[in-house]
């Protein structure tokens, strides 16, 4: 009983690491791409054509967001978004992020 306690308890705490990486990677993808624009938290609005990204993962599914990104698979397998070469796991995480602003 209390081994099952305790493996719990650190699948938990790895899976709480492995999300705090995710997070991580997609805010550093953000703040190095998006931010310029956007802002740090998604809230500039100053130039003409570029919109708020607070609250957009209430208004659209994480795949709509992907889609807005114009995101472009390339032959090796990464992806061009908006000038910047990403991998899977930078996109997916950069969409995550970019929804929970």
């Amino acid at each position: 009983m209390m081994y099952r306690l305790v493996f719990s308890m650190l699948l938990a705490a790895g899976m709480l690491a492995a999300g705090d990486a995710r997070r991580e990677i997609g805010r550093q993808a953000f703040e190095s791409t998006c931010s310029r624009c956007h802002g740090t938290d998604g809230k500039l609005a100053e130039y003409q054509y570029i919109k708020t990204l607070h609250g957009l993962g209430k208004r659209l599914t994480k795949a709509e967001i992907r889609e807005r990104l114009r995101a472009v698979r390339l032959s090796s397998g990464q992806y061009l978004c908006r000038g910047t070469v990403f991998s899977r796991e930078q996109l997916d995480a950069l969409v995550k992020y970019v929804a929970r602003l």
